[in-house]
């Protein structure tokens, strides 16, 4: 059985975070398809039951891209720049 999750995330810029994004969900075990939309800053996972809301949530926050609402800070946006820059070198 799948689960779709989606997801509102804040710091969504361009591109390179879209493709730091795809790439570091897509490797997770049980995730099945990534994919986001920039107009709206959202994610939306095709996963496996196994694969958690809060695991998804979790990642995206590492990456510097919280959900929308959730606590965040500077250091979140400095992370976000980061893995938008890394995105744009790794296409």
């Amino acid at each position: 059985m799948n689960n779709k999750h989606q997801i509102n995330i804040i710091n969504l810029n361009c591109e390179g975070c879209i493709n730091t994004i795809t790439k570091a969900l897509s490797k997770k075990e049980g995730v099945h398809q990534v994919s986001v939309d920039l107009e709206k800053s959202e994610v939306t996972i095709d996963a496996e039951d196994s694969v958690s809301r809060e695991l998804l949530l979790e990642s995206l926050n590492k990456m510097g891209y919280p959900e929308v609402g959730a606590d965040h800070n500077a250091i979140h946006k400095v992370k976000s720049l980061y893995s938008c820059a890394t995105g744009k070198l790794n296409k």
